[in-house]
């Protein structure tokens, strides 16, 4: 039987995306990772992006309502580690609790 599996993790010591969580997750099993598409990551905003986010930091600004991925989510990690390097503590992330699995149209 073939198995055919879908990621988008990022290993942060490492500094690569899924051949990490392969090797740990599958060892001993003998695998082959084909990367098919590269992702661009943003922010889905209300039109004319009236708070004028243009960096992760931003999120955090007095009036921005945010909603998050949920935990585990590829799209949060990289998130979180934008905003540890930005320096914002998870207390100025108004919303970050609040998670949505919409489905985008």
């Amino acid at each position: 039987m073939r198995t055919v599996a879908g990621a988008h993790l990022f290993d942060e010591q490492a500094r690569e995306f899924n051949v990490p969580f392969v090797r740990r997750t599958l060892a001993g099993r003998a695998m082959v990772v084909v990367t098919f598409a590269h992702l661009e990551e943003g922010f889905a905003l209300a039109p004319g992006n009236p708070r004028h986010i243009k960096r992760p930091e931003d999120i955090a600004r007095p009036g921005v309502r945010f909603v998050n991925r949920e935990p585990g989510a590829g799209a949060r990690r990289l998130l979180d580690r934008l905003l540890r390097k930005a320096g914002v503590p998870i207390s100025r992330r108004q919303g970050y609790d609040r998670c949505s699995a919409a489905t985008f149209k």
